[in-house]
């Protein structure tokens, strides 16, 4: 295989899978650990496995482009699996940020009464 040949989307996808695969089992394994976990200690959780799922989508339709699979390629794309592969970082990131918010705007409101 030479330089030209080397797909450099592919081998990203799954560097990015594999590193959310692992944050997200080490992550659930201290909130296991620990017994419970912050918010936002959740929320990077899931936002882990989001990013895991997400490329790992990603990763499968970049196998079927790749070798010329185009017919199960453009199905697999038509698929509720594709179109559904970043709702759980969106969920994680909309929980995430909604709960800083929170604490960003609900201190202000504290801190203003004085």
């Amino acid at each position: 295989m030479t330089v030209i040949d080397i797909d450099y989307t592919a081998i990203m996808y799954l560097i990015l899978t594999l590193l959310g695969a692992y944050g997200f089992g080490l992550f659930l394994w201290w909130w296991k650990k620990k017994g419970s976990a912050s918010s936002v200690f959740m929320g990077m959780t899931f936002l882990l496995l989001g990013v895991a799922y997400n490329f790992g989508i990603a990763l499968y339709a970049r196998y079927l482009h790749l070798y010329n699979c185009k017919e199960s390629y453009l199905e697999f794309i038509e698929y509720i699996i594709w179109d559904s592969r970043t709702l759980i970082l969106f969920g994680a990131l909309v929980y995430i940020i909604g709960k800083m918010s929170l604490r960003v705007f609900g201190s202000n409101r504290n801190n203003n009464k004085d």
